[in-house]
């Protein structure tokens, strides 16, 4: 049996985005694996930790927790905290004592080779195998803080010749890492991701859930951090072209957490004609984000740059179309089951806003889509793509 070191620290954090990716590829691995995932952290017992942080069960709909709306007029810019200033000043002096244990657990333990899920490994271990999410601090710097983009800067170019192969979340990131830091495409395999959810309750109907959550009607989502790459001020603006009563009919809400953006981009956003109009909800649990997106009548995405796109998926998956932009991933993620429509064309996303929403045979058919669409990505298949590039790449 090959064994494998994994980076499993970001099971132990704050859920996040690259946690719940490892922990639904560890709990989807294959039952005939010849490959051992052995977590940095939780050692043997990964494969538990993992499944567990990966639970995706939803309860009935008496179990959802009502969202709390705040108009988008009380956003507030998001402001460093004294922690994380405290971890920049200590942060090269705690990667190097990081990398030497690592090293150390490494060599003790006899494994074959390493596996960093988090675009950047933590240590130069041979072989390596690394999982690139997005490549934006790099394409779209303009989009991110100045504290990411120097780390990215720092250690990204280490991160290369440390890693003997690389999985991408989609072929858009694959063609990106080939693009930017000129990674041979035949060093790259592209492992997608699927959503945590393929189906819901039998009480969850989208009037039920809406009720649960506190919300009488229907309405028009996005979901994700708040944020400039997400490209949220367009779709004020498109929101702004409706007739009011049709902006009363279909409330705008911003499910997810302010992120980050320059001052201009805050003010833009509390100042915005319509602000007093959409609501903002701040971090959402996984219940509570597959609820939203259930009673919703259309989700929303017009992001500028992504490395996959994961709520347009999760929107199809759960029976709910989705609008998004062009972006080179969402166009994988989405095929034909979700118009796309252009990252300034304001017009359009008014009139899909409108378009969408309406019961009928066309919603109809991209809902139909989408299901099918949402049924291509499947985290078994995925697990065993990772699986396959780890017995190739072992030592």
């Amino acid at each position: 049996m090959t064994r494998v070191l994994v980076n499993d620290h970001c099971l132990l954090r704050t859920r996040t985005g690259v946690g719940q990716y490892l922990a639904s590829l560890v709990a989807h691995w294959p039952e005939k694996a010849t490959i051992r995932l052995e977590g940095i952290k939780t050692g043997p017992n990964l494969p538990e930790v993992a499944k567990e942080y990966a639970r995706s069960q939803l309860p009935d709909v008496a179990g959802i927790e009502q969202v709390t709306l705040r108009p988008l007029t009380t956003i507030q810019t998001p402001r460093p905290s004294w922690k994380a200033a405290c971890r920049a000043l200590v942060e090269p002096a705690w990667y190097a004592l990081k990398e030497q244990r690592v090293r150390q657990q490494f060599k003790r333990g006899g494994y074959d080779s390493f596996f960093e899920p988090n675009n950047i490994p933590i240590a130069r271990l041979e072989p390596t195998v690394t999982a690139m999410m997005d490549l934006s601090v790099l394409e779209v710097p303009q989009f991110h803080p100045a504290n990411r983009i120097s780390f990215w800067t720092r250690r990204l170019g280490r991160a290369v010749l440390w890693t003997k192969h690389w999985t991408c979340i989609s072929q858009a990131t694959a063609r990106a890492l080939t693009r930017v830091l000129g990674v041979p495409a035949d060093q790259t395999t592209v492992t997608p991701l699927a959503s945590r959810w393929d189906s819901v309750p039998v009480d969850w109907t989208p009037r039920a859930v809406r009720a649960q959550l506190g919300l009488g009607n229907g309405y028009l989502l996005h979901l994700g951090t708040i944020e400039p790459r997400k490209n949220l001020l367009l779709l004020l603006d498109a929101y702004e072209r409706l007739p009011a009563e049709q902006r009363r009919r279909w409330p705008l809400i911003f499910a997810g957490s302010p992120g980050w953006g320059d001052e201009s981009f805050w003010t833009r956003l509390r100042e915005h004609p319509v602000a007093g109009e959409v609501s903002w909800t701040g971090y959402v649990s996984d219940t509570q984000a597959a609820a939203l997106i259930r009673g919703a009548s259309t989700l929303l995405y017009p992001s500028l740059y992504e490395g996959f796109g994961l709520p347009p998926l999760e929107a199809m998956a759960l029976g709910v179309p989705a609008v998004c932009s062009p972006a080179e991933s969402l166009q994988e993620v989405c095929g034909d089951a979700a118009p796309l429509v252009g990252f300034d064309e304001t017009e359009a996303w008014s009139e899909w806003m409108l378009r969408m929403p309406e019961p009928g045979a066309e919603r109809d058919e991209w809902i139909r889509r989408g299901h099918d669409q949402a049924r291509t990505f499947q985290w078994s298949h995925t697990a065993k793509l990772q699986h396959d590039v780890m017995t190739r790449h072992a030592a």
